[in-house]
């Protein structure tokens, strides 16, 4: 039984022969423990855009191949609400109370109607150096791939390019490394408001491992999120401070918990950044 401000939160793997690094048991648990890092070993923030206004995801085994460009931020971006160690805790912001009812829009905070940012183009965006290469063709809802991907994108070390030749947005390109896949055991996480809790993993020294904490409604943007990354060292502590200040899910919300091994690129443009993301969930 979990005591006062603690948290279960179970991950969402799904165990296939096609991904034995997923570990078939996943018997590794997460341990809750007194261990404090080093001050000289300050972590580094994480380059996650709340704002942005464009995604390009590439996770191998299955967690997630994707891409969408907008015209311009989420009015209502996750905002970030405590940073304690190498985690941060953000929360998206309560809508406003417009008179009258917005329509297909949303109020804001200031109680002002502005409509929702509505897909954008940057032409044709080409993957290269994968095990199969992906096109993602611009649609009027949104992008789509010209062939499904296959489950393992990459090979460790691959030179992955990401190409858009320019629309609506701007061109731009992207070089990131195919990482090792992630090796883990654990598939809950109990999060205490008492003691930090801590994560452990096979290092590969190797681009970044991030935990997402997501609390949103079945097809709904978050509510909120708690993101803690660390470089591939092997080990992740998740500090009882900010693990308290995470609540509990309201009726109708459910609770998400992905683990990855990624790297990531920050493209800036005048209309907002575009985060391109390469790793293994």
């Amino acid at each position: 039984m979990l005591g006062d401000g603690d948290m279960f939160v179970r991950s969402d793997h799904r165990v296939r022969a096609l991904a034995p690094w997923l570990c078939a048991a996943l018997v590794l648990t997460a341990c809750g423990d007194d261990f404090t890092p080093p001050e000289d070993l300050a972590p580094k923030p994480s380059e996650y855009q709340p704002g942005r206004v464009g995604l390009v995801s590439l996770l191998s085994g299955g967690g997630g191949v994707e891409a969408s460009l907008y015209e311009r931020p989420d009015p209502l971006a996750p905002e970030v609400r405590v940073v304690e160690g190498e985690c941060t805790l953000y929360t998206r912001p309560d809508e406003g109370s417009c008179v009258p009812v917005c329509g297909p829009g949303v109020c804001t905070p200031a109680n002002q109607c502005v409509e929702g940012p509505r897909p954008a183009s940057a032409g044709v965006i080409t993957v290269t150096a994968l095990r199969q290469g992906l096109r993602f063709q611009p649609r009027p809802g949104g992008y789509e791939l010209d062939t499904p991907p296959p489950v393992e994108l990459f090979d460790p070390g691959a030179s992955i390019r990401v190409i858009a030749a320019g629309a609506d947005l701007p061109a731009f390109s992207a070089q990131l490394s195919g990482v090792p896949p992630l090796e883990v055991a654990f598939d809950t996480i109990t999060l205490r408001g008492d003691r930090a809790t801590r994560l452990i993993w096979t290092a590969a020294g190797v681009g970044r491992v991030s935990l997402e904490i997501s609390i949103a409604r079945p097809g709904a943007p978050l509510s909120a999120m708690l993101l803690c990354e660390a470089d591939d060292n092997g080990s992740l502590t998740i500090p009882a401070a900010i693990a308290g200040r995470l609540r509990a899910p309201l009726e109708g919300e459910s609770v998400r918990g992905t683990i990855a091994r990624l790297e990531r690129s920050v493209i800036t443009t005048a209309a907002g950044p575009i985060e391109i993301v390469a790793g293994s969930r």
